[in-house]
């Protein structure tokens, strides 16, 4: 049985212990954070040249991608060789939860930066598969090319200082869950079943949710509990029945809100992008002309 648990940020907070061994004031230089339903993400900045001890004994399971040089370090993880290496720009790291990790290190003078991710692992079999439990084995600095393309993408996300589109970030992190599956498990056994369509009273009921809530941030929790189904098999059921995954099928919902609103309204520009959830004029345009190919001052004035 599903629940609406949301994780509870404050574990990941007794999880990591960070300390700095210069004076500057210890807390990194920018850390953002969202939290959705079972996991959640976060971006770390620090500027070197700085030294610190960390260490992590936690519950989630947690997943980083680095951009980050060390002039010296180490760092130990469960049983794995302790490693040494200084060169971490695109490298990935994955630690199960309960597994402790501790190091030091010493940056080079540069800005630095990762992101990471922290699942609950009770949630990961439910919204995934039951094989999803497997994922336990440590992984320490390695690369994946699609893992890494998706965990850049939630970054982006969150470097970004404007509004997070939450169903996309949400859509992200369950990705990158199901590609650490493949990897590991090799491969093997740990694809989720393929999902149908959805049945048509669960596409009305979805469909007209949506409509109905274009001025609001919906989630992909909000979608999926009214379909009855988990996010992911709900995420990849809606794109066979649409054609789009569900954040970009509710973008273009409110970029064709919006051409008619500037076409048979006087409301400004700040009061449309309001009105249908993007978080600023800024989203609300760069949106429209990413999908429609102009602004929305020179669509208003081709419609007059």
């Amino acid at each position: 049985m599903r629940t609406n648990q949301q994780f509870d940020p404050k574990a990941l907070e007794e999880a990591v212990a960070l300390e700095f061994h210069d004076d500057v004031e210890a807390r990194p230089d920018m850390n953002r954070r969202m939290t959705w339903r079972g996991f959640s993400a976060e971006t770390i900045t620090i500027q070197g040249p700085r030294g610190f001890d960390y260490g992590w004994a936690g519950t989630p399971h947690y997943l980083a991608l680095h951009d980050i040089q060390l002039a010296e370090g180490e760092i130990a993880v469960a049983d794995l060789p302790r490693s040494t290496q200084t060169d971490m720009r695109d490298l990935m790291t994955f630690v199960p939860g309960g597994c402790d990790v501790s190091g030091w290190s010493k940056l080079r003078p540069r800005r630095h930066l990762f992101t990471a991710v922290y699942y609950d692992p009770a949630i990961l079999p439910e919204e995934l598969d039951a094989r999803i439990a497997g994922i336990e084995r440590p992984m320490l600095y390695f690369d994946d090319p699609a893992l890494r393309s998706t965990l850049s993408k939630l970054q982006g996300l969150l470097v970004d200082p404007g509004p997070i589109d939450a169903i996309y970030g949400e859509t992200l992190g369950l990705t990158a869950a199901i590609e650490l599956a493949r990897l590991q498990f090799n491969g093997q056994g740990a694809r989720a079943p393929d999902s149908g369509q959805l049945g048509t009273a669960q596409a009305k009921l979805v469909l007209e949710f949506i409509g109905e809530n274009l001025h609001r941030d919906i989630s992909l929790s909000d979608l999926a509990g009214l379909a009855g189904l988990s996010r992911f098999h709900f995420a990849r059921a809606f794109k066979r029945t649409t054609g789009f995954p569900p954040y970009q099928f509710i973008l273009s919902a409110r970029v064709e809100r919006a051409k008619s609103s500037l076409a048979n309204s006087d409301k400004s520009m700040f009061e449309i992008s309001q009105s249908l959830g993007f978080g600023n004029q800024s989203q609300f345009a760069t949106a429209f002309r990413k999908l429609v190919g102009i602004t929305p001052s020179q669509f208003r004035r081709g419609q007059r």
